[in-house]
């Protein structure tokens, strides 16, 4: 009976770790002795269509194992649907492939693995579907006896005690020999799940659905070598855990399998003491899950690493010998990774990481995606050469492309390549073309150079070039930034080309001097178009620093007629020597003097004012009181503080204000006779100004 996901999230699965083969000391020098050699005739190593298998369904999972009667690696594909839901290809000379051949493995199968579960020399496949797991157990020649069922034991919910016995749905399987009795075993993540009715009131409605809860765990199954199975181990990994992935390997070092699953938060270690018992899961590092989890020894420290992928590209996950993972930096790819495997590309024994992903495009009528491959080199220390891509071409619909696998298809000793295209419902297969070598990597440096008064100065920048190489071309051209082509530098551009003995070579781009204060301005040296090389630093950042003074700020003095009634508007000037090549800004506040507020001589404003680019100068305005006593004259002040883009040479400008009313003094009356008659102004009134 098939039981329907809750969950719509694509399907992951498990693969067997990749074992890293021992070479050598000697054959590792040789190797890298041979990196040596003349570049300039060697062709750009590639994974290139070989076939492609078309399949009767879409593909979820691919593995390149034995099992036919013959030593050539056959394919086997699952697809998560009801039915005939494995295919088995019988593999030929040369890399091809026979008909495919159905059998089935359960409902909706997400992962599978590989094994001789029985001791008959036939090998063998468990898939882990949404039910149980299927073991088929082989007749060698590509067919399989019919299908057995291997439950998993139910667990009750750690988030509600009232969900118990609830059925496990398997997500991931891998094999080994976990109580080291010579007999397969398997590790198996799997998760139960409960539902939970919530509703609400909107709008005078009630509406409700339903809460899914789930809970995770990894179960060991020991085999019994004839094919049976018994669950020792349940081992709860936690709520949304979902254990996509899983492998088996010896993290610690004490020669005892351990299992690793991994999900979208990271990686869950259950070390094993060697009788098939595990420990209680430790969780580190940090990245999601493709669909198989790869391990192997990538930095030679005799700790085993992964791969997890991490913003669409991939990170390796660097073992710490403990069950721990510190997860490393983003290595960055030209697609998002859909899967990825750890393996040997070259014929060396460093580990290299290869990655699968594709891109869509809407034409109008539909859909199209390119599929592509990576390839990023390993050093043997940990550190990997930028990816070197192949493309599939394009097929038809969306792209995803959820698996990958690596084997010697054509007896070359160098891999071939399986990737699984879930939409084209086939399996693509590629050859390796040989030898790989990583392309030397390209970058840029950034300059600052002062601008200077007249003429031009030379911002020179430098082009690095790292790694191996023969002829290598790239192109350059200056644009953008805040800087502009023709008034601060010349616009500049062309192509630079590396002999097999050029390390870094230079670009040259004018910048032309002025006496303008301005603000520093930047433009870029963009790389492009790189032959024979890959670039990893494509933009370089000119900055052109300015070395003219800032301006000198200065406020003028006003005097005036203060007037009999109403307002005198005195305006002040705020200026610079000459034009800015940045706005000038300054704060500004009146000030009594003789003149003050409280005597009512003139109105108080504070307040700043900007020089724009390009101008010298903006007024300040300050209302000054007119009345008819005779006094003498008055000043105020107008201070300047707090320049931005300038400096303050005249802060203060003097407000005077000239009585043109008559008199001797304030508020004394000036007469010519000690007797004359008094005059109006003498008069005490109510209406007189002050």
């Amino acid at each position: 009976m098939s039981i329907a996901r809750p969950r719509s999230s694509k399907p992951h699965f498990a693969r067997r770790p990749a074992q890293r083969t021992q070479q050598a000391a000697a054959r590792r020098r040789e190797a890298r002795r041979l990196l040596l050699e003349t570049l300039e005739d060697r062709s750009l190593m590639a994974f290139n269509i070989l076939s492609e298998q078309v399949l009767a369904f879409s593909p979820q999972n691919v593995a390149l194992t034995q099992i036919g009667g013959s030593s050539q690696p056959d394919l086997v594909a699952t697809e998560a649907t009801d039915g005939d839901s494995l295919q088995v290809a019988l593999g030929a000379a040369g890399g091809t492939f026979g008909a495919p051949q159905a059998a089935d493995a359960g409902d909706y199968p997400r992962s599978l693995a590989t094994g001789d579960f029985n001791n008959d020399t036939f090998p063998d496949v468990v898939a882990a579907n949404s039910t149980d797991l299927v073991l088929l157990l082989g007749n060698g020649d590509g067919t399989f006896q019919p299908p057995q069922s291997i439950p998993l034991p139910p667990q009750d919910s750690l988030q509600d005690p009232a969900q118990t016995n609830l059925p496990q749905h398997p997500l991931s399987v891998a094999t080994g020999d976990l109580n080291k009795d010579g007999k397969l075993d398997l590790a198996v993540g799997a998760d139960t799940y409960f539902s939970q009715l919530s509703c609400y009131y909107y709008y005078g409605s009630y509406y409700c659905n339903n809460t899914y809860f789930y809970d995770n765990h990894v179960n060991v199954l020991l085999g019994n070598g004839t094919g049976g199975f018994t669950t020792t181990e349940t081992k709860y990994l936690g709520s949304d855990r979902f254990p996509n992935s899983i492998a088996m390997g010896d993290l610690n070092g004490d020669t005892n399998p351990d299992v690793v699953a991994a999900d979208g938060y990271g990686l869950s270690a259950l070390l094993g003491n060697g009788t098939g018992a595990v420990a209680d899961p430790v969780f580190s590092g940090s990245g999601w899950s493709f669909t198989s989890l790869s391990l192997g020894d990538v930095d030679g420290d005799g700790k085993l690493d992964t791969v997890l992928g991490s913003y669409g590209g991939l990170s390796v996950q660097k073992g710490l010998g403990t069950g721990q993972f510190a997860a490393q930096s983003p290595l960055a790819l030209p697609f998002w990774a859909s899967s990825a495997v750890i393996g040997k590309v070259n014929s060396g024994d460093e580990l290299d990481l290869v990655a699968v992903g594709s891109n869509s495009t809407y034409t109008g009528s539909g859909y199209t995606h390119t599929r592509e491959a990576a390839v990023l080199i390993g050093d043997g220390h940990g550190a990997f050469a930028a990816p070197l891509v192949s493309s599939f071409g394009s097929a038809s619909d969306y792209g995803w492309l959820p698996a990958v696998a690596l084997a010697d298809l054509t007896g070359d000793g160098k891999p071939e390549l399986a990737v699984a295209d879930y939409y084209a419902k086939s399996v693509i297969i590629a050859a390796n073309d040989g030898e790989w070598h990583p392309l030397p990597t390209i970058s840029i440096t950034d300059v600052s150079v002062s601008e200077g008064n007249s003429g031009t100065v030379n911002a020179v920048f430098t082009v690095s070039l790292v790694g191996e190489h023969g002829n290598v071309s790239v192109n350059y051209a200056t644009g953008g930034g805040s800087a502009a082509a023709g008034t601060d530098y010349t616009a500049t551009s062309g192509t630079l080309n590396f002999s097999g003995s050029d390390s870094s070579l230079t670009i040259t781009v004018p910048v032309k001097g002025d006496t303008l204060h301005e603000l520093d301005e930047q433009f870029f040296v963009n790389l492009s178009g790189a032959v024979n090389g890959i670039i990893t630093d494509s933009q370089a950042v000119g900055t052109i620093q300015d070395d003219d003074p800032a301006p000198n700020v200065s406020i003028n003095d006003v005097s005036k007629n203060e007037g009999n009634r109403n307002n005198t508007s005195f305006t002040f000037t705020v200026s610079i020597q000459a034009p800015s090549g940045t706005p000038v800004t300054v704060s500004y506040a009146t000030a009594n003097d003789t003149a003050t507020t409280g005597d009512n001589d003139y109105v108080a404003k504070i307040g700043s004012v900007t020089i724009p680019t390009g101008q010298t100068s903006v007024t300040v305005t300050i209302l000054v009181r007119g009345d008819k006593r005779k006094e003498a004259d008055e000043t105020f002040f107008v201070n300047l503080t707090g320049a931005s883009g300038g400096t303050i040479s005249d802060g203060r400008g003097v407000g005077t204000i000239v009585n043109d009313d008559g008199g001797n003094g304030k508020g004394k009356p000036f007469s010519s006779s000690l007797f004359a008659a008094p005059s109006e102004d003498d008069v005490p009134t109510t209406r007189k100004k002050k």
